[in-house]
């Protein structure tokens, strides 16, 4: 059966054949092994020339699941199902922004609130927010730095919200990749908490 995982994962295949040819110097992770994090939070780096996590820390206290042993599959699967749809759609579209204004991506960050599985099986609200990590020498976004944060404590929504923070960042043609031909489906309120 096809589904949002399977989706992601064709895209992130395709979007890494842009860097087939990579071979700058990959950034050193030192750095980020001793980022402090709390038990309510984990961070990775997504690379997009390799198509993997990279770096993976925290996963254990959080999610349940071993650093060494956290994938995309896994970290997706733990995406509440009624979630996992449109948090697809706004990264994809966020990445494809990003691939589209080399040299201008550096500071771009992507704020996005769903409903992720925790260690104890609960469905809880988090806050990932994903960052540009590396760039090449002409500005392509080689990885990505997301840290994710447990909300539930001050947000209970079941509403998948965003803010994409970007140059260049037309905000109504971002809604028409995330949504489609589908925005007639809400209402202007719903679009604006959306």
């Amino acid at each position: 059966m096809y589904s949002e995982i399977d989706d992601i994962h064709i895209f992130l295949a395709e979007f890494s054949k842009r860097y087939s040819n990579f071979n700058d110097k990959f950034k050193d992770y030192k750095s980020l092994e001793g980022t402090k994090i709390y038990e309510t939070e984990c961070l990775y780096v997504w690379d997009f020339s390799l198509n993997q996590m990279t770096f993976k820390k925290g996963f254990h206290q959080f999610l349940g699941d071993d650093d060494g042993e956290m994938n995309l599959e896994k970290y997706m699967g733990k995406i509440h199902p009624d979630d996992i749809e449109l948090v697809g759609k706004i990264g994809k579209a966020s990445i494809l922004h990003s691939a589209d204004n080399p040299g201008n991506n550096v500071d771009n960050v992507l704020y996005i609130t769903f409903r992720l599985r925790n260690h104890l099986g609960e469905y809880v609200k988090v806050l990932s927010r994903s960052s540009v990590f590396e760039t090449d020498k002409k500005g392509n976004m080689i990885s990505s730095l997301v840290k994710v944060s447990d909300l539930s404590f001050m947000e209970q929504s079941e509403v998948v919200s965003y803010n994409f923070v970007a140059s260049n960042l037309d905000p109504q043609e971002f809604k028409k990749q995330i949504f489609g031909n589908n925005n007639a489906l809400f209402t202007s309120r719903e679009l604006d908490i959306i």
